[in-house]
């Protein structure tokens, strides 16, 4: 449907933004779940935000500590 098919294009569009500002505001590259959840749903505003900022996390750390580059 379009409302699922905008849900997949705001989702890649926050994980875009949230790595960009990611690496200026998380220098040493670290990251706990909280801060990205917060910092993640104050970008995504389509939706459900926590199930879709609980899943961006868990698609890049298993152990509640991110490190992107």
């Amino acid at each position: 449907s379009s409302a699922a098919h905008l849900g997949v294009i705001c989702f890649i569009y926050c994980l875009f933004v949230f790595v960009s500002d990611f690496i200026v505001d998380y220098a040493d590259g670290y990251i706990n779940k909280d801060e990205f959840i917060v910092t993640f749903k104050s970008l995504y505003t389509f939706g459900q935000a926590d199930k879709v900022a609980n899943f961006a996390f868990n698609l890049f750390d298993k152990s509640n500590i991110i490190l992107v580059y």
